[in-house]
């Protein structure tokens, strides 16, 4: 239990603790009273006191200290011997003018300190014992006279004297009959303007107004004359110069524990910055805002884990036909909310701003954010409350939160250039973090794709940096050529579709610009009469596109769609999903099977309009006539058969007549080549 207690009184009695004729005491007796807090004597039993001296009443530093030590108390009194386990210096107490007794119970403040009045202890001298004391007596204590020749102790030559009672020696004529132990300088030595020459001098310190030397080495080379500065740095601070009335000029120290984490844009003149602005916007907008409801409308964004944020702050745009009706609500990841617009806070028909600044909220403090991981679902809720039109009445144009974030963990380079001539990116083997609209704008190298990838702020776009569909450098397909290099151009690539081995690498045409580009050739039908599918797989069909050339999808080659077209003009095509009949894939790959099922998964194009997706009646794939739909009732997809199509339903688009050609496509005829690609 925690006791309060007060020194009501204190008395101090000092006595000797040994006889008179014994040595200088190191003890001194005090006794005193202790009070509790309320009044009264306090309770018998021990207590914790410290006990300290000092030279002054307040402040200062104590010259001696005991305790804490425990002191037993009796109706509040009690007696303690200073000294016991750590004596009193005779010394320190004869040099100080007043002594003041402190006195600290338990880890309370010390008490107001008691002056001692009386001596602590005698310094006596005797004939028979001596001084017991050393350097108590000096000059200024001997009356003139009173010490003679005879007293001295040691007898000494030439006793000249200018006369007086004191025998002051004029001279000592000897020669060294005095040594340097017994010479000892009370006060400045004076030698009149004359110089004092030694081969060599040592001090601790040197106090002149003028230093001057014929050659000073050093802290200062051949330096004439030396001003000592007046006065110290603080703490923490170290000295970088001298002013010109001798005054230290300081600095901050900088280590590890008070560098500024924000310090690295001005150390690199602003070419590195650890100090980020994400602004996370809402994908959503716009959001109708809906009139006449007290429930409102909401949106949110999701924040990634962006660090601890320097600061936070909502933009908000919004529209409606009366502000003065609207309220708008955010609602953070733990669900505190904020009122950011209230009713009736503005008029007109538009808000845009930001909160805390320059737009105060009417409730809540976002400023509260500083030093958090603001991560997690941020909400926003508007609520229009008057009538209007019982609709939409206006929208969120956009959101965002925008955080202001000191990184431990990325740096941007303000500056593409290094004194070597370029900037390095990362390079990995994978993506070295995941792209979404943070990380917009972040890019790393494979070295095995010779691929540059950009984070566009929903997925990594690849851009080549290297020979890609190249013999040295193969693709996997058209698709892999088109993925990681937007710009290529349809023509001849290399493809090595099973990877290195098996087929080896191969030349095939990509079609880069029908249908999004990316398509690899797998056979051409030139002859009506001339079935394109084989159940092997020749890799000289991809380069094929002037040739009959028959072969089935090249092995291994990854594909979901099948697509045919006039290789003449790309207006006119059908495509194929191959996730919507096994059985149809599986002849494609190489299968050799008779079937006319009904097969879905085809979507055709005709000049730019789509049909489709939808499923072809009665689609006759035999693997020794080719590939036909149905020619009774609504056909006009497909028709690669190795004989004339009967229906007539095709168009004829070259004057040639349907029944004449057996290469016809999306409902037209053409006597140009067809083409087979797959994507």
């Amino acid at each position: 239990m925690r006791r309060t207690l007060l020194i009501a009184a204190l008395v101090a009695i000092v006595c000797p603790a040994e006889p008179a004729d014994a040595a200088v005491p190191g003890t001194m007796s005090i006794s005193g009273a202790l009070f509790a807090q309320g009044g009264g004597p306090a309770v018998d039993g021990d207590h914790i006191l410290t006990f300290r001296l000092y030279g002054v009443e307040k402040g200062g530093k104590a010259v001696w200290s005991e305790g804490p030590a425990v002191v037993t108390a009796k109706q509040g009194r009690f007696v303690r011997v200073l000294g016991t386990p750590k004596p009193i210096d005779a010394a320190l107490l004869g040099g100080l003018a007043q002594t003041w007794l402190g006195v600290q119970v338990g880890n309370e403040p010390e008490l107001p300190r008691v002056r001692l009045h009386s001596v602590a202890f005698a310094a006596r001298a005797s004939s028979s014992a001596g001084l017991d004391c050393s350097g108590c007596v000096t000059g200024k204590q001997l009356a003139s006279g009173t010490v003679a020749a005879a007293h001295i102790g040691f007898p000494y030559a030439g006793a000249k004297t200018k006369g007086g009672p004191a025998l002051q020696a004029a001279d000592l004529n000897c020669t060294a009959c005095v040594s340097v132990s017994e010479l000892k300088f009370d006060g400045d030595v004076d030698l009149g303007g004359n110089a004092l020459k030694v081969s060599k001098m040592s001090a601790t310190s040197v106090v002149a107004g003028t230093v001057a030397a014929n050659s000073f080495v050093g802290d200062g080379s051949k330096l004439s004359g030396l001003k000592v500065p007046s006065g110290t740095c603080p703490k923490g601070q170290l000295m970088r110069g001298i002013d010109g009335d001798g005054k230290p000029q300081c600095a901050v120290a900088l280590s590890a524990d008070n560098v500024p984490g924000d310090l690295l844009d001005e150390v690199s003149n602003n070419l590195l910055t650890n100090q980020f602005i994400d602004a996370v916007a809402s994908k959503n907008t716009p959001v109708a805002i809906q009139d006449n409801n007290p429930t409102g409308v909401g949106d949110e964004v999701t924040v990634p884990d962006l660090g601890v944020a320097q600061k936070l702050a909502v933009s908000v745009h919004i529209k409606n036909s009366n502000l003065a009706t609207v309220e708008l609500q955010l609602f953070d990841p733990n669900n505190a909310k904020y009122v950011l617009f209230a009713k009736g806070a503005a008029k007109g028909n538009e808000l845009k701003t930001t909160w805390p600044a320059p737009s105060k909220p009417t409730s809540g403090d976002l400023g509260a954010w500083s030093g958090k991981n603001p991560k997690g679902k941020w909400r926003l809720r508007v609520i229009d409350t008057a009538f209007f039109n019982n609709g939409s009445d206006g929208a969120v144009v956009a959101w965002s939160i925008d955080i202001h974030t000191l990184s431990s963990k990325k740096v941007a380079a303000n500056g593409l250039l290094q004194a070597n001539g370029g900037l390095r990116l990362p390079i990995a083997d994978k993506p070295p973090l995941a792209c979404n609209e943070a990380a917009f704008g972040h890019v790393w190298a494979s070295r095995k794709e010779q691929i540059v990838y950009f984070c566009n702020g929903e997925d990594w776009f690849p851009m080549s940096i290297g020979s890609l569909g190249t013999a040295s450098h193969p693709a996997a397909s058209c698709l892999a050529i088109k993925q990681k290099w937007g710009a290529a151009k349809s023509g001849l690539y290399w493809i090595d579709s099973d990877g290195k081995g098996g087929l080896g690498a191969w030349q095939a045409w990509c079609d880069m610009d029908t249908a999004g580009g990316g398509w690899t050739l797998v056979n051409t039908k030139v002859s009506t009469a001339f079935i394109a599918w084989s159940d092997k797989t020749n890799t000289s069909c991809g380069k094929s596109t002037t040739a009959n050339c028959a072969s089935r999808v090249p092995t291994g080659m990854k594909w979901t769609y099948a697509m045919w077209r006039f290789s003449t003009t790309d207006k006119y095509w059908v495509q194929f999903d191959r996730s919507a009949h096994a059985g149809f894939t599986a002849f494609l790959e190489g299968a050799k099977v008779t079937n006319n099922p009904t097969v879905g998964g085809f979507t055709r194009n005709v000049a730019g309009k789509l049909t489709g997706p939808t499923s072809v009646s009665s689609m006759h794939y035999y693997y020794t006539n080719g590939i036909s739909e149905n020619h009774g009732g609504g056909d006009q997809w497909l028709d690669m058969w190795n004989g004339a199509d009967g229906s007539n339903k095709y168009k004829d688009i070259e004057g040639n007549s349907a029944l004449a050609g057996t290469k016809c496509v999306a409902a037209y005829c053409k006597s140009a080549p067809i083409w087979m690609l797959v994507r």
